[in-house]
Order: C-alpha cells, then structure tokens, then sequence
C-alpha cells in the first residue's frame, strides 16, 4: 500500500481485527463490453479492474508502473482468465516502458474496446494516442472525493458536457468526453 494523505495512512495502521465504515459503492462502473477487450492498469489503478479481469471474455491486460516493487497483486493476475503484459518505466520487469507507450507499441492498430484506470498523465496519454481511431475508450478516474455524494463537487472535473462529479457522475468516464 502506498500512503498518499490521510486516508491511506489511517488504513495502513490498521490492525488485523480493526474495524472502519465505508461508503460504497460511488458512481457508475464500466460499461459491458463486447468484441476485443484491452485492459490498461497504471500503478495503483489495478484494483478497480480486477473484476473485470474475471467478468470479461479473453481480456488482455497491460499493467505497468514505475518499477517492479510498485507492481501490485501480480499473484491474482496471474489466476485470471487474462493474457498479461507487464511494464516498468525503468524496465526492471516486463516491457520497458509506461503502459500507453507499450499500448501504442504493441497494438498500433487496435480497435475495440479499452477499460483503463490510472493517473491522470496516463489517463491524459491515452487520450492523445486513442484521438481519431476506432476505439471506445472508458476510463476510471482516481480523485480525492470528499463528501463522496456529490455536495461539495470537490472531485469535480471539465467534460465537454460541462462540470462532473467523479464520486455521483463517475468514476468510469467515455474518455472522448474528458477535457484534459
């Protein structure tokens, strides 16, 4: 686990046997999809597609992050149904490279369907590489979400359908509608 602020850092002095609340789930999922599948997971951006891993017919996945002890779960991956790639930036396991530059390396003329969460450069990156082509693209988005219901519009992003909240109106974005 990486300790990012608040919450992160309450959750990893918990102790086995420790209780918290949590409000779940918030906003809407990825969509169902049908035909080619291609799975992008930066980082922490693993877990939210974990599930689809299980629920989607022969998914491929490409999952990277910066270096090899940032890789999470690599032992569930491995479980699924999922072909897999791995990427490091500094090449220390798997394709060298962030997980758009191996997308666009490995597949240049993909057309189907992607499901995608990660930071807001790769999320930014896989914009500009998907731009014009065949390919419907939705996207997780990672926000600090405060309220979690949508009072406070704290995790407010632009689209071209104006202001959105990530915790009510997300996460799971067509990433043609994100202005970034």
């Amino acid at each position: 686990m990486q300790v990012k602020g608040k919450g992160t850092k309450q959750l990893s002095s918990m102790q086995p046997g420790d209780t918290t609340d949590i409000l779940l789930p918030l906003g809407n999922g990825f969509p169902d999809t049908e035909g080619d599948c291609l799975i992008l997971a930066g980082g922490m951006g693993i877990a939210p597609v974990f599930s689809l891993l299980r629920s989607t017919e022969k998914p491929t996945l490409i999952y990277g992050a910066r270096t090899e002890s940032e890789l999470f779960a690599l032992d569930i991956i491995r479980e699924t149904n999922s072909e897999f790639i791995i990427s490091t930036d500094d090449g220390s396991t798997g394709e060298k490279g962030d997980v758009i530059s191996v997308f666009s390396r490995l597949f240049p003329d993909f057309h189907g369907n992607i499901l995608a969460c990660g930071p807001d450069a790769m999320i930014s990156s896989l914009r500009r590489a998907t731009e014009g082509k065949n390919v419907r693209a939705f996207v997780s988005l990672e926000a600090r979400m405060a309220c979690g219901v949508g009072a406070c519009s704290g995790c407010a992003i632009r689209t071209k359908n104006g202001m959105k909240r990530v915790c009510r109106d997300g996460p799971v974005f067509d990433i043609a509608e994100l202005i970034m």
